[in-house]
Formats: structure tokens, sequence, C-alpha cells
């Protein structure tokens, strides 16, 4: 057709019903007088042009006027349940334009960021890169803000850091080299080929300077993240320089050597990670032990005697593994607190000791203060007493005993 609202190029949409026995029909909403006389001049124009043929169709669907920002109405449909009754022709999984991929604008930071986590090479290099792959669609935004957070391009990135905002002396011309062009311009009258290095000796070429200092930065990137040493490394960073493509031909060192891309023919097998299937494995020889070791460890039995030999609330005296000159060996006496069938937890003491280190007490002794009576450190013939100053302050006072107590 020859109607400028119609596109003319694109093909046609065909729509399939799920059920083709059932037509999606809904009665049209009831609309007011002065609704009505919206819709009709809108109705009227849509069938002189086309967009509306009027047909016996079973199927309807309701339509409603809505008024736009600039006072006008438009025709609006309801089409909720005819979405409902026909296949659905929106392509699933990713979106293609020309061909190319088109990234979320909510996981392109997140996809672009493990692509460039893994080649970590500049921003233009890599956009040349992707550029084969994705739509540019906010792909060159995605990179920078990308590259800008890149903790490792930072730190090993030779760019200059900040600068005065005016020098206050300048030595220099803005250019590099540029005090040298009268010397250029002479040699050029002269007819002499000015070289930059010796031609017998190519390593100190510019070119080739900059290649091992690109190199190098790639070797302190590998070399950050995956901690083996630099002779290790070297393949992969030849690689990465190798398959980067240059920012103005678009094609990499390889492809200009050998006229194809770079592909990967041996590509290592999937193989899930060891320590996934290690600790089933480990988990389940663990409780075998465990088993074997409880069948084979005495149990105690009712005529050996009482299984647990302390019980919560006993008062014991703990012995002294390195008593000091003059010193007693057992202090307490402490109240037990938890027991099991070889240890004991006493009340303010943070460890547990074993059952050979403690020993009952003498009857109706007063419970020892932690850290307050003989014992190291303390000195003999006193008596130690705390109070609570402040909330954070603690004032310990030492007193003698009397004289008669001493003898």
């Amino acid at each position: 057709t020859k109607i400028p609202t119609i596109a003319q190029h694109q093909p046609p949409v065909l729509i399939h019903l799920k059920d083709p026995t059932c037509f999606p029909a809904r009665a049209q909403f009831p609309l007011s007088q002065p609704n009505l006389q919206r819709l009709k001049p809108i109705i009227d124009r849509l069938l002189g042009q086309g967009l509306l043929v009027p047909t016996s169709s079973p199927c309807n669907t309701p339509i409603l006027p809505v008024r736009k920002a600039s006072g006008a109405y438009r025709l609006v449909q309801d089409l909720r349940l005819t979405n409902e009754a026909v296949v659905p022709t929106h392509p699933s999984g990713w979106i293609t334009l020309h061909e190319k991929l088109v990234l979320p604008k909510q996981q392109a930071i997140t996809i672009i960021k493990q692509i460039h986590d893994t080649l970590h090479i500049r921003p233009r290099a890599l956009l040349t890169f992707l550029s084969l792959l994705f739509s540019p669609l906010h792909l060159r935004q995605a990179i920078q803000t990308v590259h800008r957070s890149c903790l490792t391009c930072a730190t090993i990135s030779p760019q200059r850091g900040l600068r005065p905002p005016q020098e206050i002396h300048q030595l220099r011309r803005h250019l590099p080299g540029q005090d040298w062009q009268i010397t250029q311009q002479v040699a050029t009258a002269l007819s002499i080929t000015w070289h930059l290095h010796i031609p017998y000796r190519p390593l100190s070429s510019g070119k080739v300077e900059r290649a091992n200092g690109v190199l190098k930065a790639h070797l302190a990137k590998l070399a950050s993240e995956v901690r083996l040493s630099w002779v290790d490394l070297l393949p992969l960073a030849l690689t990465h320089i190798r398959t980067t493509p240059h920012s103005k031909t678009g094609l990499t060192p390889f492809e200009l050597l050998y006229g194809r891309p770079y592909l990967l023919t041996h590509l290592p097998p999937e193989k899930p990670p060891p320590l996934a299937n290690y600790l089933p494995l480990f988990t389940r020889l663990s409780a075998l032990l465990r088993e074997h070791a409880d069948r084979v460890l005495p149990q105690p039995r009712d005529g050996d005697g009482p299984i647990r030999p302390l019980s919560p609330g006993d008062q014991v005296l703990l012995k002294t593994l390195s008593p000091g000159p003059l010193q007693p060996r057992w202090t307490g006496p402490y109240t037990v607190v938890l027991t099991t069938p070889t240890a004991a937890k006493l009340s303010g003491l943070e460890p547990w000791y074993h059952v050979t280190r403690l020993k009952r007490a003498p009857p109706d002794l007063p419970e020892r203060e932690p850290g307050l009576d003989s014992g190291p450190g303390a000195l003999p013939g006193h008596t130690y007493q705390s109070s609570l100053t402040g909330p954070t302050k603690l004032k310990i006072s030492r007193t003698p005993f009397p004289p008669a107590i001493r003898t």
C-alpha cells in the first residue's frame, strides 16, 4: 500500500491461535455517550486509511478512549485475552540487532567486566574486539566504566598521575621532541636520513621498547591474579598480545600474519572442581572412621564404677603444673559447672581441665574468687579483694594476714 503509516519493507506478522477452535472474544465495555463521540472520528480516520477493515470475525477486543497530554484522544485496545490465546511470536533467549547480540543495560556492566577481567586490554582494543559480537548500543560507555573501575589496570598502567593546575616554569615545549625540529629540518635539507636507533641493534628501537612494555604490563597483570612465575605466564601473555585487535585496522597480529582469526583447536575438557567430589567422600570416610572408633574404644560399664567422677556443683582443687618455691601445689576451691567422663569446666576459668588435675576439696570451704588468692603471681601470706569503681575500672587490694594466722 501507499499509506505512510504501514511499513512496506517489513513482512506481515502472522498470528496463530493456541486452540484453533476457540476464538478470543470479550464483550465491549460500556462507554458513555461522550466517549463514543470521541472514538467515532478516530475509527473513521483508521477506516479511511485502511488500517481498520470491516469484518464479521467472531473475535472481539474492547476499545477505550485515552486522553493524550495535548488534549486529543487515541484508541486503545484491550488485548490481554488475545495475548493469552495466541502463540507468542517474540524471540526467546538473546535479542539480536543486525546479527549482533544486544546487551541488557542492567547486565551490560557485569558481562563486560567478566570479559575484561580475563583480558585486561585497553578500552579501544576491547571495543574493537566486542564490536564483532555485541551491538554498539551503550557498549562504549560500559567498557569505559569497567576500565575505570578495574584495580589491576589502575595499579599497573604506566599513565601519569595528577598534575598541578598550571606550570610555574615550562622547561620544554608542548610536544615531545619539538625542540629538535631545527635538527630535523637541517637533516632533511641535507638529504640525511635520520634514524632513531642503530639498525644493527633493533633492541633499541622505540617500537621494540613499546612492545616489551606492553608485554611486561600483561605479565604483571597476570602475575597479580594467578600468582605464578613469569616463565609460566609468558605463553598466555604472548597470546593476549597476538590476539588483541589494532585500534586502526581492527585486525590482530595473528590475523595479519596468518590471514585467519585465532582459534582454540584443543579446548581443555570441562571437569567438575575436584573439591566438589572430594568433600562427600571425605565426609563419608570421616563418618565410617567415627563408627569404627566407637566400636573399638572401650566403653564404660555399670560395674566399673561411676561413669562421671564429678558432678556439677562439686568443690574441687586444681593442680598447679609449675608451682613456685614454697607455693601450694593445689589452688581453689572451684565449683564444677560442666562435666564429661574425662574433663570438667570450672566456674570462673575459661579452659576445660582433665580429671587427673582435679581432686575433691575438703567440705565446708568457701569458693575461691578467681585470681585473688595464692596462685601464680600471688604473694604468700596475703589476701586479695576486688571492688568495682567504675564501668570499666576494677580496684584490687592486697592485705597481709594477721600474725596469728601466719603462724
